[in-house]
């Protein structure tokens, strides 16, 4: 692909190459990256119960994306599903002991990607990368 410098263009080439390393890595346990994320969301979220709303909030996606997703990670029995103990027509999900393990395992891959996407800028420019990149994802954000 030919270099750019146009913001978009870089940021999805960033995120392709690494979803490519992510994946590969993750096709040994028969996971994806999104599957990931969210077992990583709800292990740090610390609570016993994640609802499906907070979720859909939190990856900004729909209830069938959230519900398929759960369901997939369920089959594969990483989390389990409850009806949500406020509005019994939603539903919860709960991090199994092998979705904890999982996610635990995969901290250490994480850090990984982290320190090569950081290898060549300082602890400020770190600092600052990160600043700016919220700053972009707000913007992009819907209400």
């Amino acid at each position: 692909m030919k270099n750019t410098e146009d913001i978009g263009m870089l940021l999805k080439q960033i995120n392709d190459n690494l979803g490519k390393r992510a994946n590969n890595e993750l096709r040994k346990s028969g996971l994806t990256i999104s599957q990931i994320r969210y077992l990583g969301f709800m292990y740090e979220n610390g609570k016993e119960r994640t609802p499906f709303k907070l979720l859909e909030k939190e990856f900004d996606v729909a209830q069938p994306t959230v519900a398929g997703i759960m369901r997939r990670l369920e089959k594969k029995g990483l989390v389990s599903t409850l009806p949500n103990e406020e509005d019994s027509r939603a539903k919860d999900a709960c991090l199994t002991p092998s979705g904890k393990r999982i996610f635990e395992n995969g901290k250490k891959h994480k850090k990984e990607m982290e320190s090569l996407l950081t290898a060549g800028l300082s602890t400020q420019e770190c600092k600052e990368l990160r600043r700016m990149l919220m700053i972009l994802r707000d913007s992009v954000r819907q209400s």
